[in-house]
C-alpha cells in the first residue's frame, strides 16, 4: 500500500450540519501512513471569514468559539479567506477506504479516488458521515500575509496549530516513541546491539556493508568537503558500540606533530567524541562510543550517536586536509573550523 499520497484540487466542497451546509473550496486531500493501523486523512480547504465566523460560533468542526480572540496573529486579517485543516475521524478511514476501493486509478492514487468519492457523494445529496462536519475536526488555521513591499503581492501563510492539532501531534510523537522502544526490545532480544545498528541504517535507507561474523557495518560517508569511511563496532559481552569516522588519507611522517598539534588543538572543543591519529600509519579519526552495560541500546541512541559523528568530521574535514598538505598552521586550521563562531 501507499505510504502516503495526495492530492491537489481546486472544487467546491460542502459540509452537512444538522441544518444546512458549510460551503468551502477544497484544495488538497492528503492520504498518509496507509502501511498502519491508524492511517490519516486530511484536507485543506479555503473558507471565508463569514463562513468561519458561523463555523466558530457553533462549533462545527470541533473549532473553539475563542480561537479568533486568543489565538490569532496579529497579522491576521478577520475579514479575508482563512485556510484550514482537517483530519477526518480516524474510526472513519477505514470505512472510507473501503467506499473508494472500486474506483479508477485507486491503486494509483488513492487520494484522487477519495476526492471523486466525495464528490459523487455530494452529486447524490448524500448523508455519508464523510461529508458531516461532525466527522471533521480542524487542526490547523492559516492565512496568506503580504510581505511589506513585495511587487507581486506575494505572501507568506501564517497561522496556528488547534488545541486538537496539538493533540494528535503529541500522540503520535507518543505512538512513535512507543513504536521506537517496543522494536528496540524486539531488536535486543534477537540480536542485541549489532541488530540496532543494522535497523538504523535499514531505517534511515542509507547503503552500508554489513560484517556480522566481526559485529560491524561499514559505509561510505559522501561530505561536502569530501567522501570519507565510517565504521560502526558492537562490542556485545562489554556492551558498548563505537563509531569511527576515517580520513581517506594518511598523515606522512614529516607532518604528524603538527596533525597531533592540530587534534591537540580541537579536542578540547568537543563535547562528545574525540579526534586521534595512529603514528605508526597516520591515520586520522574520529571517535564516538557508548556504553550501555545496565541499559538498552536504541535506535534513537543509534541516531544521535551516528548523526555528532558525521557532522564533526564534516565540521573538520577540509581543515585536516590543509593540515596535512602543509598548507596551514595547526592553529590557523583550528581558526579556520571555527571562524564562524568567532
Amino acid at each position: 500500500m501507499f505510504a502516503n499520497d495526495s492530492f491537489e484540487v481546486n472544487i467546491p466542497f460542502q459540509f452537512q450540519t444538522e441544518t444546512n451546509s458549510i460551503q468551502v473550496q477544497l484544495q488538497e486531500l492528503e492520504i498518509s501512513r496507509l502501511d498502519t493501523e491508524l492511517p490519516d486523512c486530511k484536507i485543506t480547504f479555503a473558507i471565508s471569514s463569514e463562513e468561519y465566523r458561523r463555523c466558530e460560533e457553533r462549533e462545527y468542526l470541533y473549532l473553539d468559539p475563542k480561537t479568533s480572540q486568543t489565538s490569532f496573529p496579529e497579522e491576521f486579517d478577520l475579514e479575508k479567506p482563512f485556510d484550514l485543516e482537517a483530519i477526518l475521524r480516524r474510526d472513519l478511514v477505514s470505512a472510507l477506504l473501503a467506499g473508494v476501493e472500486d474506483f479508477e486509478e485507486y491503486d494509483r492514487s488513492p487520494a484522487r479516488s477519495i476526492v471523486r468519492f466525495l464528490q459523487y457523494l455530494m452529486t447524490e445529496n448524500s448523508t455519508s458521515p464523510f461529508l458531516s462536519e461532525a466527522s471533521w475536526g480542524i487542526t490547523a488555521i492559516r492565512q496568506a500575509i503580504p510581505l511589506p513591499d513585495a511587487p507581486d503581492e506575494s505572501g507568506v501563510k501564517m497561522g496556528i496549530t488547534t488545541t486538537l492539532g496539538q493533540h494528535l501531534e503529541q500522540t503520535a510523537k507518543d505512538t512513535n516513541i512507543q513504536q521506537q522502544e517496543q522494536k528496540t526490545l524486539a531488536l535486543g532480544e534477537e540480536g542485541g546491539i549489532y541488530a540496532v545498528m543494522e535497523a538504523f541504517f535499514q531505517e534511515e535507507e542509507l547503503d552500508y556493508q554489513p560484517i556480522p561474523n566481526e559485529g560491524a557495518i561499514v559505509l561510505s560517508i559522501p561530505g561536502e568537503e569530501g567522501e570519507w569511511m565510517c565504521y560502526c563496532e558492537a562490542f556485545e559481552e562489554e556492551e558498548y558500540c563505537r563509531i569511527y569516522s576515517v580520513f581517506p588519507e594518511q598523515t606522512p611522517p614529516e607532518r604528524r606533530n603538527e596533525m597531533a598539534e592540530f587534534i591537540t588543538r580541537v579536542n578540547p572543543r568537543l563535547t562528545i567524541g574525540n579526534f586521534e591519529m595512529r603514528y605508526e600509519s597516520g591515520e586520522v579519526r574520529f571517535r564516538t562510543a557508548i556504553d550501555v552495560e545496565g541499559d538498552r541500546f536504541s535506535i534513537p541512541l543509534m541516531r544521535q550517536l551516528f548523526a555528532g559523528n558525521v557532522i564533526t568530521m564534516e565540521r573538520h574535514f577540509r581543515a585536516i586536509g590543509l593540515v596535512l598538505n602543509n598548507l596551514v598552521s595547526p592553529k590557523k586550521a583550528l581558526l579556520l573550523c571555527y571562524e564562524e563562531e568567532g
